[in-house]
């Protein structure tokens, strides 16, 4: 049963310093540069892994329905299927992480995010350091981006973390809160209202207090050089600032810090959406069917499975392969592309395929992280993240081609 929400109290903290626009400190070029390349770096290998995993789901899924429902190892294979589930949510996350693309806010339930996090936290924190979650009964909805919010946390816990060198305590806390216009968070610029709060909290070494109003600045940072970059709080204030929140930070020497992040609460739950009513026939009908992925592996799982639908599947390497394909065999239906590949990846070539047979349906996949760009969406009709599961290429495969 969820508890009233309560009205913050005006123990004193110290809030971000105010100002009229971002700070301009200087950040040395190299920091900035080894971000970028330990982010694609992170990326590419997420996304070299989202491949191996296609071929981990797909073959045993095709495993899962040629052996008889009773069979010992149907056990066995669902323990297989749930590791590669498990697998799919740690490179969803090292790919959000890696990602460079605009924020899509939306509204969300913090504790959602938060108990998806505490998989990744409690390797994150070690065996030194005792993890403490508590959250109210069904808090508010807020409006943000869970990808931005996972990097939020993701720097508060690593800095939580290196305060704590020894070991110790991190807690998370979240919880509704009203804030009073009599409240001290007010002066701070916190508008009166309803809030998620969200509190991070450590036993380690804390800051000295003339220290906390620069802690949030670009390039500020207490460690020693090459020990941090000094961004990434002020990445986390801005993501909170950005969804309309303020975050604050107060520090004992010897004690410990907390950061508290308000995020504004929506008034009302987003409206469900109702439920589509499936097609009951998914099955292939001998439609011709191009795959173009250039990771041979990855190419053959999902021409087998493809065939196993009852479709027929033709393969490429490349966007220019799939060309030559195209020119010969008139009467495909659907071409599915990988968006990166040698030569010609998916998003031109389905730029051509619309130009030359518009009547082609085009589904594109990836193992990154994509956000379509709003002038090439026109140009395909479905996206299928990696790793496919054969659900998804059941309803999107008969759906796009009954279209």
């Amino acid at each position: 049963m969820k508890r009233p929400g309560k009205t913050s109290s005006d123990s004193q903290s110290t809030p971000p310093k105010e100002r009229s626009e971002p700070p301009r400190l200087a950040v040395p070029l190299h920091q900035i540069q080894k971000m970028q390349v330990f982010g694609e770096l992170v990326g590419g290998v997420a996304h070299d892994f989202n491949n191996l995993l296609s071929i981990f789901h797909g073959y045993t899924e095709i495993l899962q329905t040629e052996l008889a429902p009773d069979n010992p190892l149907q056990e066995y294979l669902s323990e297989m299927t749930a590791a590669v589930e498990r697998a799919k949510t740690l490179t969803s996350q090292l790919l959000n992480f890696s990602r460079t693309t605009p924020s899509a806010p939306r509204a969300l339930r913090l504790e959602s995010v938060l108990l998806e996090f505490r998989k990744m936290l409690r390797r994150m924190i070690g065996e030194k350091i005792e993890l403490v979650l508590e959250m109210e009964d069904a808090c508010g909805w807020v409006m943000a981006d869970p990808r931005e919010i996972e990097t939020l946390l993701t720097n508060l816990v690593v800095n939580a973390c290196e305060a704590m060198p020894q070991g110790g305590r991190l807690s998370l806390e979240l919880t509704d809160v009203v804030i009073a216009r009599t409240s001290r968070r007010i002066k701070a610029g916190l508008a009166p209202g309803a809030y998620v709060q969200l509190a991070i909290r450590d036993t380690g070494v804390g800051m000295e207090q003339d220290l906390l109003p620069r802690i949030f600045e670009q390039g500020f940072t207490t460690k020693p050089p090459g020990r941090n970059t000094g961004l990434g709080l002020a990445v986390g204030t801005g993501i909170v600032e950005h969804s309309g929140g303020k975050i604050f930070a107060e520090s004992t020497p010897g004690k410990g810090s907390t950061f508290t992040v308000f995020l504004p609460r929506l008034q009302s739950p987003p409206p469900e959406k109702p439920l589509q009513k499936q097609k009951e026939v998914f099955s292939g009908k001998g439609e011709n069917i191009l795959i173009v992925e250039d990771d041979a592996p990855v190419r053959k799982n999902l021409a087998a499975r493809m065939r196993r639908l009852g479709y027929r599947a033709l393969c490429a390497a490349n966007g220019d392969a799939a060309l030559r394909i195209l020119e010969t065999e008139r009467e495909i239906r659907l071409v599915i592309a990988d968006i990166i590949m040698p030569l010609m990846g998916g998003v031109e070539l389905a730029e051509i395929i619309r130009q030359r047979w518009p009547g082609t349906k085009i589904a594109l996949t990836s193992g990154y992280v994509f956000d379509p760009p709003t002038d090439t969406i026109s140009n395909y009709d479905a996206f299928l993240p990696k790793p496919i599961s054969s659900g998804a290429l059941i309803h999107n495969l008969r759906n796009l081609l009954d279209a």
